[in-house]
Order: structure tokens, then sequence, then C-alpha cells
């Protein structure tokens, strides 16, 4: 219960709310799993993207993932994209960090 999303995920089905599952296929490596979209891959998840740069094996599995996308991919330059970076989230972080570092000593 360590990702912040668990909670709501669990109390959405504890309130009988419809969840659209996907449909997904492990990978080669045994750990990633492909994410299907009429019968398409529409993305590959990683799992353990954090130690991506820290951890030789995971990140040498990542690598070949991002290796195997490059060389299914369509011509990036057709696509017109909308990207979406909320340029405060780093400090906002940072702030809430600091709050709960303060409240929790103030409880105490």
């Amino acid at each position: 219960m360590y990702e912040p999303y668990y909670c709501f995920y669990l109390w959405l089905r504890r309130k009988n709310k419809k969840i659209f599952f996907l449909e997904a296929e492990i990978c080669k490596d045994e750990i990633s799993n492909s994410v299907l979209f009429k019968k398409e891959v529409l993305l590959y998840h990683t799992w353990y993207a954090r130690s991506y740069g820290l951890n030789k094996k995971h990140t040498k599995r990542i690598n070949a993932i991002l290796d195997l996308q490059k060389e299914n991919s369509i011509d990036r330059d057709s696509i017109d994209r909308i990207i979406f970076k909320k340029r405060s989230f780093a400090i906002e972080q940072k702030v809430l960090k600091l709050y709960r570092r303060i409240r929790n000593k103030i409880v105490k």
C-alpha cells in the first residue's frame, strides 16, 4: 500500500464504481508489460522506472524496451501532440514535503 493512488482505487471498488481495465501482455523480460488497444501495443509499462540510471539491471532492461519501441515507431513528426507539463510541480512537492515534516514534528 505504498503508492498514493491505491487507497483511491480501493475506495472506488468499495463504492462499486466501474473500472475499465486495459488488456496487457507480459514482455520477454518477464517484468515489463505491453498495454494493448485494439490488439495493437499502445504503450509499455516497464515497472521500477525509479531505479533507471541507478540500477544496472533495470536500466539495461528499460533501454531494451526503448530500443524495441524505436524499431516499431511511426514517423513522430507527422503526429500532432500536446504535452501537459506543470512547471511548478517540483516546487509544490518540496513545499508539501516540508509542510509534512513540520506538521509531524508539531504533532509529536
